[in-house]
């Protein structure tokens, strides 16, 4: 019998082994594959490490239910990773394979009640008994968060009590996360002309829906429609009018498919040729090495980074750059794109499950590309891999704190190890373990010492603001810098401020009994947003009123202390009318591609400050 060793893909510590399932003669599946079997009582997904003939003494197998997907999603070099994974962080086998799933999964489990009682709970139309058999028996079987929108209330009691009448029945399903509806016409073109010749009253949204599907009778997907003002309302309304139907499909997406001017290579200088040359060697003998490009900050190590690209991009490979911030990636990709328009990918978690999906099928097919992500990025699907690149390789960003955890900086290494293809740690200040091995000689150090053209690094002028602040300046901006920002308007330049504390006040303090406002679950202070009104734990989220007395002694005598993006923003738009300051922090980058869109209009020169975190202060190249 042909027999297979699972790894159940559940976020269960305790379950740190393989299960046995017999596979069924009709079923193609092998190692890498993920399947559908039965396990405690339900369909779970599961991940083959094992296939092989045999015999089994125990008692009766359990079959594979079936395969997902018509490829394996695994192959060795990833399995050999997943299993690194798990031995060198002491995580599951499991919680290792779940990160090379976008989302974590690829199906979902959901609850559905189905009607089966078709003349149930009509006496009592009214009764929230009635109003479930009346929704069901007009939309069919709905989950939980359908039903309790429908009706304004899920009555767990009441739908049990159903159940038990077998009036409802509860179904559990499995259905696929990476699904793409699309929208496309099922009534001929004449009829849709007659339809529309008769509907004088037609929405102009449903009009300019059946001009996109003519002109695209292979479908579309909701986006396309609603770049063109068609809502996804208009296209079930649509539907349930029996003119178009929303079927399955996969379709490749590219969300940063921006067009981007070429520019033609710039010459290296004897420093960068030098390092990129010892690169491109070991991607040419498809030998695995780690170098150190110890490069001062403005050196060019993103030239070299493009250089070796190009050596993997010719030899028919695939390139990996990790960059530590989501908001590196704009710039990044920019110039990534002068030199490849049309073979630049990019992953982080900021794009939805489907898009991060795409990027994921477009590295299986194995052609040369270079990829540009986060850390996540490390667990996509290369079939080709010829180099790995860690940009600010010291950054603690680079290390993931949620279960499992690891660094990606140290992934990285095995995953190049594994592919035989060279490993580029690059920063201006690097790891204290990065540069030990360096000068030990585990990695090969390559140093870029000058800046291109002969240019300088800059000043740096310290500010001491406990002086000031017995000068009498209690503002957040120090005299100097005062100064130098009046001095930009009048010069038309840009500058950037890093304030690494978001929020208004850092802190609320009682000034009579020294309370402290603090978050119940971290026991951290809690940071005050002036947008709202409210304190908000920068750890897990906690947020409340900000007090107007003291909960301890009741004195109006509460202060807010501390400085943050907030309160710099307002002081530095109260220097000079004309000044134009953006923020770029967690409270304003929410939304999918805020971190490019800022980026952008600053490097338009819509603003003449950036003021942010963190992620200001990594690598911008704004020219003015």
């Amino acid at each position: 019998m042909r027999l297979v060793e699972v790894c159940i893909n559940l976020p269960a510590r305790g379950i740190d082994h393989s299960f046995t399932y017999l596979l069924p003669d009709d079923l193609a599946a092998d190692v890498g594959w993920r399947v559908l079997v039965p396990f405690s009582g339900r369909l779970a997904e599961g991940f083959i490490l094992r296939r092989y003939e045999g015999e089994y003494g125990g008692r009766e197998l359990k079959a594979v239910a079936r395969p997902l997907g018509k490829t394996p999603w695994f192959d060795r070099s990833m399995l050999s990773l997943a299993a690194w994974l798990a031995d060198y962080y002491l995580c599951t086998m499991a919680e290792a394979m779940r990160l090379f799933l976008p989302g974590k999964k690829s199906m979902e489990s959901k609850v559905l009640y189905r009607l089966l009682d078709q003349t149930a709970a009509r006496a009592d139309a009214d009764g929230y008994a009635g109003r479930l058999a009346a929704l069901l028996r007009a939309k069919g079987p709905l989950g939980g968060d359908r039903i309790k929108s429908q009706l304004g209330a899920f009555d767990q009691a009441v739908i049990d009590d159903m159940i038990k009448d077998n009036i409802v029945d509860r179904v559990r399903t499995v259905e696929n996360k990476f699904k793409r509806k699309v929208a496309v016409l099922i009534k001929p073109l004449d009829g849709l002309q007659n339809y529309l010749a008769q509907q004088p009253e037609c929405r102009e949204a449903r009009k300019k829906a059946v001009e996109l599907l003519r002109e695209n009778p292979g479908g579309l997907l909701a986006d396309d429609f609603k770049r063109h003002g068609v809502a996804l309302a208009t296209l079930k309304r649509m539907r349930d009018k029996g003119l178009v139907a929303f079927l399955e499909q996969q379709i490749v997406r590219n969300s940063y498919d921006e067009p981007v001017e070429g520019k033609n290579p710039i010459v290296l200088n004897e420093e960068q040729a030098m390092a990129a040359g010892r690169v491109k060697r070991c991607i040419k003998e498809g030998a695995h090495k780690t170098f150190l490009l110890y490069g001062v900050t403005g050196s060019g190590k993103t030239e070299v980074y493009l250089e070796i690209a190009e050596t993997a991009y010719k030899e028919g490979r695939q390139t990996l750059l990790l960059v530590p911030e989501i908001a590196l990636t704009g710039q990044v990709i920019r110039r990534f794109k002068e030199r490849f328009p049309d073979d630049v990918l990019v992953f982080h978690s900021r794009l939805s499950l489907n898009e991060r999906m795409d990027v994921f099928a477009e590295i299986k097919k194995g052609g040369p590309c270079i990829l540009i992500g986060a850390r996540s990025a490390l667990f996509a699907p290369f079939a080709a891999l010829g180099a790995v690149i860690v940009d600010e390789e010291h950054e603690y960003s680079y290390k993931q704190e949620e279960r499992p955890c690891y660094h990606a900086r140290t992934v990285a290494g095995k995953l190049a190890r594994i592919n035989n293809a060279p490993l580029i740690l690059g920063s201006a200040t690097p790891s204290l373990e990065s540069y030990y091995k360096a000068l030990r000689g585990e990695y090969t150090m390559l140093k870029l010492e000058k800046r291109p053209e002969q240019a300088v690094l800059p000043k740096v002028t310290v500010a001491d603001m406990a002086k000031e602040l017995k000068d009498g300046n209690r503002g957040v901006l120090s005299a100097i810098l005062v100064g130098r920002l009046k001095l930009l308007v009048e010069k038309k330049e840009q500058a950037i401020i890093l304030l690494n504390r978001r929020g208004f006040a850092t802190f609320v303090l009682c000034r009579d009994c020294g309370y402290v406002e603090r978050c119940r679950q971290c026991s951290v202070s809690l940071v005050y947003h002036q947008e709202g009104g409210f304190l908000r734990c920068h750890y897990c989220g906690y947020a409340k009123e900000a007090p107007a007395e003291c909960p301890e002694c009741r004195s109006r005598r509460i202060k807010f202390f501390g400085a943050g993006t907030q309160k710099a923003q307002m002081q530095l738009s109260q220097l000079t009318p004309s000044l134009r300051v953006v923020r770029m922090d967690q409270d304003t980058t929410g939304q999918k591609m805020a971190h490019d869109k800022i980026l952008a209009a600053f490097r338009r020169g819509d603003y003449d400050l950036l003021l942010g975190t963190q992620m200001v202060a990594k690598g911008h190249d704004i020219p003015n």
